[in-house]
């Protein structure tokens, strides 16, 4: 799992040091699509992806010192009809490359044509974060008071607004680094990122 190998590539900066990792990937037709090198790759995936269904999985790797705990989360989205006009207009405005399967749900194109999800609507932006907060529960109950500070800051920005976009969650970290053990650290790139709602 690409999570696991991210995990492994953090240094602990204590003994009470808590790594989350994740990576998320796009499967169509049983063909994994990841993130577009150019527009011609991710007009092309976007094509594929158009009036059908597809699988978003999320593999998340939560490591401590001396113990491990790895999960994955599955969520089936099913895209409306795009014109090519569509697409490229999405590709010009949006730019998807650094996305797997070449679109953000959170974003035009998953406001206009996502048209029904099964499953955590938060693994198909990136990060599971229902999953993660029960997996944190179970393995990290000593984490009570991050947990819910970083749940509740993830979702009340998440909420307000079905308009989204990603910024660096400073706040959210400064938040963190606040409490005494242990302290959390997010660093895929979703998990570094949380959702805040557009004007």
């Amino acid at each position: 799992m690409v999570g696991s190998k991210k995990a492994d590539l953090i240094p602990f900066v204590g003994e009470q040091s808590l790594v989350i990792a994740a990576d998320t990937l796009v499967i169509h037709d049983r063909r994994i699509l990841g993130k577009p090198q150019d527009a011609k790759e991710a007009r092309d995936m976007l094509k594929s992806l158009s009036g059908t269904s597809h699988q978003v999985i999320t593999g998340v790797c939560l490591r401590r010192t001396h113990e491990r705990t790895v999960f994955s989360e599955s969520t089936e989205v099913h895209f409306s009809v795009l014109s090519e006009d569509e697409i490229d207009h999405y590709i010009q405005q949006y730019k998807p490359y650094d996305k797997a399967g070449a679109y953000g749900i959170q974003e035009w194109i998953g406001l206009r044509f996502v048209h029904k999800i099964v499953g955590s609507y938060t693994n198909v932006v990136g990060l599971p974060t229902e999953r993660l907060y029960s997996e944190l529960k179970k393995s990290h109950p000593q984490a009570q008071g991050i947990r819910y500070r970083m749940m509740d800051q993830i979702r009340k920005e998440d909420g307000s607004n079905p308009k989204g976009r990603w910024i660096k969650s400073e706040r959210l970290m400064d938040q963190i680094r606040k409490e005494e053990k242990p302290k959390l650290r997010l660093l895929h790139r979703h998990a570094r990122k949380c959702l805040l709602n557009r004007p």
